[in-house]
């Protein structure tokens, strides 16, 4: 039993150690999980703000057709599969 008990100790002494010398980076759960919240609220109004700057390009590119359409057709519509048909 003693043999376990000092087996612990030395583990523990060793990973007291190893923090120390800066080894083992460690963090409180607290602050690390305030940390993964705020890179994620980061990350989310990035995403939204590169959406809203995308669309608005959109827009502006969109304002200097002459048609007031927004088809990629210029001419009228034809089908020609029914033109094309024996009657």
């Amino acid at each position: 039993m003693d043999e376990e008990n000092d087996a612990s100790k030395e583990e523990a002494d060793e990973v007291r150690r190893r923090e120390a010398n800066g080894e083992i980076l460690c963090f409180k759960q607290r602050d690390f999980a305030l940390a993964i919240a705020f890179a994620g609220l980061f990350l989310m109004i990035a995403v939204l703000l590169l959406m809203f700057i995308l669309c608005l390009r959109r827009r502006r590119s969109g304002k200097g057709s002459e048609s007031g359409s927004s088809s990629i057709y210029s001419g009228g519509y034809t089908n020609t599969a029914y033109s094309h048909s024996s009657s």
